[in-house]
């Protein structure tokens, strides 16, 4: 089969290392092009792959707590997340704010 990305490389089947957010997931069956190393998981394995994203606490949506600390609040984060995003308390977080949305994002570089 020829990849449906680059069109030039030739698929095979392999078992790859599968990587989100920079954090390893497991090994899982793909189909990767030769030329452009696009990787084409089969439905099985991509339930596999959101179930050990879920897991890790990668995937979906989790409620959190939010505390008071002084003048301020913070939110606690799931031990899960944490470990998955080797978070530690020195690390810097970014916040992104988009108020008008009500949300924000963090970033750890």
């Amino acid at each position: 089969m020829i990849c449906p990305m680059c069109e030039k490389g030739k698929m095979t089947k392999q078992i790859v290392d599968t990587i989100r957010y920079g954090i390893f997931i497991g090994h899982f069956k793909a189909e990767t092009c030769s030329n452009c190393n696009e990787q084409i998981f089969g439905s099985k394995e991509a339930k596999k792959i959101e179930q050990r994203m879920l897991e890790l606490g990668l995937f979906g949506r989790e409620k959190a707590a939010i505390y008071k600390i002084g003048g301020n609040l913070a939110i606690g984060l799931k031990a899960n997340l944490v470990k998955a995003l080797g978070l530690t308390k020195n690390s810097k977080p970014i916040i992104i704010t988009q108020a008008k949305e009500k949300r924000f994002i963090v970033e750890f570089g």
